[in-house]
């Protein structure tokens, strides 16, 4: 359901509790920042963020939207579950590798 771009932002929509369609790209990133401009402060994680470069539809401009309502809106507080370090999904100058991001790493008790 999330390997089109269009699929993703429908299922960050729908887990941020919005009912919104939304539209063929590229129209779906303006819907993306409208209905979080209409929220409060959200807070969403993905998981399995590793396989985001094996995404062709994951383009640099879906990372500069999320770029921009983290860091300069302030409208979304993302975290990222990636079994890769997340500096190693990125290229060098990508619009995320920007992003203030703080690491904190997880490990499993027995």
């Amino acid at each position: 359901m999330t390997v089109p771009r269009r699929g993703l932002i429908a299922a960050m929509l729908g887990a941020l509790g919005a009912t919104a369609v939304v539209p063929q790209a590229p129209e779906d990133l303006p819907e993306l920042g409208r209905v979080l401009g209409s929220l409060d402060r959200s807070r969403l994680a993905l998981s399995h963020f590793d396989l985001a470069p094996h995404r062709p539809d994951y383009d640099a401009n879906l990372f500069a939207a999320l770029r921009f309502v983290i860091m300069e809106k302030r409208q979304l507080v993302l975290l990222i579950q990636s079994r890769t370090p997340f500096a190693a999904l990125l290229p060098r100058g990508h619009p995320l590798s920007e992003i203030d991001i703080r690491r904190v790493e997880l490990q499993a008790h027995p």
